[in-house]
């Protein structure tokens, strides 16, 4: 029987609510959903033995145990917190490939899912482009914070819409005009790039 939304948000309101920082009882609870995000999260790298859905999602989950304390909204917020770490992980992996092939060349590949953000696809290697996808990320954030956790949930983390303004505590026209916005302006910013 598979947890129902509330089970996992009352779950997660018990842990503040006992001061407690583990969150050992959550993982069997969620951990389907947090690996379907690390698979997500993989599709951006190019293939590799070391590092699979599984491995990347059990790293989350230990970084977020070693972090502070949160307090959980409810379970999208959750799942979202997990997006941003398993982007932070991927990210990290990229530069460490980056840095073992520096001054080789990696295979040359389109990265479909940048047609997502408006984005032309470009011929390179996949940790570059995704390196350089991180960087305008977070130059956008530092413009427009709220548009940057859009684009995290929705393009790293498989977010709807609708969740996205659930967990941002905006309406759902608001994540859309920020969608768009943020889609110009990465667009702009990685062609300048270029």
């Amino acid at each position: 029987m598979r947890p129902s939304e509330a089970d996992i948000t009352r779950l997660l309101h018990g842990l503040k609510a006992q001061n407690e920082g583990k969150l050992d009882a959550v993982l069997p609870l969620v951990y389907d959903r947090i690996r379907a995000l690390a698979q997500r999260q993989l599709q951006r790298l190019p293939p590799t033995p070391t590092l699979s859905a599984t491995v990347l999602a059990n790293e989350a989950f230990l970084k977020l145990q070693e972090g502070e304390q949160q307090h959980w909204q409810d379970r999208e917020h959750f799942f979202a917190v997990m997006a941003v770490m398993l982007r932070r992980l991927v990210i990290d992996y990229a530069r460490s490939m980056s840095a073992k092939k520096r001054g080789g060349r990696g295979r040359p590949e389109s990265l479909a899912e940048l047609e997502d953000l408006g984005i032309e696809p470009i011929s390179e290697p996949r940790s570059a482009s995704l390196l350089r996808l991180d960087a305008a990320l977070d130059r956008l954030a530092e413009i427009d914070e709220r548009a940057g956790q859009v684009v995290e949930m929705k393009f790293f983390g498989g977010f709807t819409s609708l969740e996205i303004a659930d967990v941002l505590k905006v309406s759902e026209v608001t994540v859309k005009r920020d969608w768009r916005f943020a889609r110009a302006w990465l667009q702009q910013t990685m062609q300048e790039d270029d």
